[in-house]
C-alpha cells in the first residue's frame, strides 16, 4: 500500500542522495538545483522549467527569484545559501550547453529548455532508486514534502500559503501533512497547570 504523499525529512535526504546517484555527472548540479527549488521553495514543475535568467536577482546575498504563478500572479521568493551555491555552480556549467541568447535558467545537454517531462523523469528515477512508493511519484510530491517540512519545523500556515502561492488557505491545508510522531509531540506538550 502506498505511503502518504510526502517525504519526511530523512526521506528527503535519501531522495537528494538518490538524485546524485541516478544523475549523469554532467547534470548532477542542475538536477540537485531543480529538486531543491521544487522542495525548498515549493515550486511547481512548470514554474521551475519556465524560470528565465532575468527572473534571478543575484545582486544581494543570497538573492531571490521572481516566479510567475498560476492566474498571472508573480512572487518574489528568497534563496537560501545552499540553493544559491547550487545556482552559482549550475550557472557556470550551463554555459557549456546553452546558446548565448538562451533566456532559460534550466537547459538540457542539447541546449534546449529543460522540459517538464525531463524533470518528471529525474524525480521518478530518484524516487524509485531510493525505494519509495507513493501514490504520486513526480515533482508535485516534492512540493507537498517541502510544505510538510516547513509545517513540522514550526512555520506558520500563512507563511506556507504564501510560499505555495495559494489564494485560499483551504488549498494549502491539502498540501501539509503531519505524522503520528508530530501529533504525539504536540499532545505531550499540552498541560493544564493548577495554581
Amino acid at each position: 500500500m502506498p505511503e502518504p504523499d510526502f517525504l519526511s525529512e530523512p526521506e528527503l535526504k535519501a531522495f537528494f542522495q538518490s538524485v546524485v546517484d541516478t544523475s549523469r555527472e554532467c547534470v548532477v548540479d542542475r538536477n540537485l538545483l531543480v529538486v531543491s527549488l521544487l522542495a525548498g521553495l515549493c515550486l511547481r514543475v512548470s514554474e521551475v522549467c519556465s524560470l528565465r535568467l532575468d527572473n534571478l536577482d543575484l545582486t544581494s546575498t543570497p538573492g531571490a527569484l521572481r516566479v510567475h504563478r498560476k492566474g498571472g500572479k508573480e512572487a518574489r521568493l528568497p534563496l537560501n545559501e545552499k540553493i544559491r551555491d547550487l545556482l552559482d555552480t549550475w550557472l557556470e556549467q550551463r554555459e557549456q550547453w546553452a546558446s548565448t541568447d538562451s533566456p532559460w535558467v534550466f537547459v538540457s545537454t542539447r541546449g534546449s529548455r529543460l522540459s517538464v517531462r525531463q524533470v518528471q523523469n529525474v524525480v521518478r528515477r530518484a524516487l524509485e532508486h531510493a525505494g519509495f512508493v507513493k501514490r504520486h511519484m513526480g515533482p508535485h510530491l516534492l512540493r507537498h514534502s517541502g510544505a510538510s517540512f516547513y509545517l513540522a519545523s514550526g512555520t506558520d500556515i500563512k507563511t506556507i500559503q504564501a510560499l505555495l502561492g495559494h489564494s485560499n488557505l483551504s488549498t494549502t491545508s491539502r498540501y501539509v501533512h503531519t505524522t503520528a510522531a508530530a501529533i504525539r509531540t504536540a499532545v505531550d506538550g499540552f498541560a493544564i497547570r493548577r495554581k
